[in-house]
């Protein structure tokens, strides 16, 4: 599927992507069925563990709302002004946001402080626990629409990197990058699959190269933009 939808331009995919988000409504209305049984008391006391620790965990979620990254390559292709666009980036990400905070609270309050801790996956218990005289398994049911949603983070940084690839070597088309990329994807996921500790390992890894990828390389970039915008006046 990424090979596929990754070798298209950005039109195309921004097309499947705009299908795709269609899911997340039906993600949201089952999910609002843990609310039926929910306990409000469960998410008592807030802010119990101070400000600073709560800062100090919020690097654990950050890993979660990767992807706005992604408007530093996709900004060009854009047909509007870059306040808009702006505009648009940082409405999607509060979207996001609110989404990932109706999830959290749902499982916070369906599940007691203890059950919380043991629980591996509590959105597919949430479901697997709910009652449908239609469907017998929610969860696989919400597994096949989450797997679709999943893809579109991997087509857009398969994408990201080919015209990546494609810049590097000067070409004038990024596909013949996209095989290359997927088959070392697929080479790195089948070796760190192989055990529990390299897939911690590799997680591990990803939090610390997010901030390179985040913050450090957008400053520079930033600092860059101001350098070169003000020895281009001094030109003029």
């Amino acid at each position: 599927i990424a090979l596929y939808f990754a070798k298209e331009n950005v039109r195309n995919i921004g097309r499947f992507f705009t299908i795709v988000s269609v899911f997340l409504i039906i993600l949201v209305l089952l999910v609002s069925n843990a609310y039926k049984e929910a306990d409000v008391r469960y998410l008592f006391p807030i802010g119990h563990s101070g400000i600073q620790n709560i800062l100090l965990a919020s690097k654990e979620g950050s890993i979660s709302m990767l992807g706005f990254e992604a408007i530093l390559i996709l900004a060009p292709f854009v047909k509007a002004k870059s306040t808009m666009t702006l505009k648009m980036v940082m409405l999607s990400n509060c979207i996001v946001t609110i989404l990932y905070v109706y999830i959290i609270i749902a499982c916070y309050m369906f599940f007691s402080p203890d059950e919380i801790l043991i629980v591996p996956e509590p959105v597919l218990y949430i479901l697997k626990a709910t009652q449908n005289s239609v469907i017998e398994r929610i969860d696989l049911v919400f597994i096949t629409f989450w797997i679709i949603s999943v893809i579109t983070s991997l087509i857009m940084y398969v994408y990201i990197s080919s015209v990546g690839m494609q810049e590097i070597f000067k070409k004038k088309t990024h596909r013949p990058f996209v095989p290359i990329v997927l088959i070392f994807v697929t080479g790195l996921s089948i070796y760190f699959s192989r055990t529990d500790n390299l897939v911690a390992a590799l997680s591990q890894a990803t939090n610390y190269l997010i901030y390179v990828f985040i913050f450090c390389i957008p400053i520079c970039l930033l600092i860059l933009s101001w350098i070169r915008k003000g020895t281009v006046k001094n030109e003029v």
